[in-house]
């Protein structure tokens, strides 16, 4: 998942420099929660400030809900087959 964010955010957009990348993800591994999430919260303040923050944890957050909610369909259906 690392290279993945790392390629779009940091290469591709070039959103932020490749230290300040590094810095977020020290930061985002000691913190609870979901890792994508914390790097979207870092990244959205260091570009818009608060707002920007609170618009990337509204964001990842969703993305992450309806990939919890798509796997939890999966195993209540594959469930249901055996």
């Amino acid at each position: 998942m690392l290279p993945l964010i790392q390629k779009e955010v940091v290469e591709r957009k070039q959103w932020i420099s490749r230290t300040d990348f590094i810095d977020m993800i020290a930061i985002s591994q000691s913190l609870p929660g979901v890792f994508a999430v914390n790097i979207a919260i870092f990244a959205g303040y260091r570009m818009k400030g608060n707002p920007g923050s609170i618009g990337a944890r509204s964001a990842a957050s969703g993305l992450v809900k309806r990939s919890g909610s798509r796997r939890s369909f999966i195993a209540r259906r594959s469930a249901s087959f055996c």
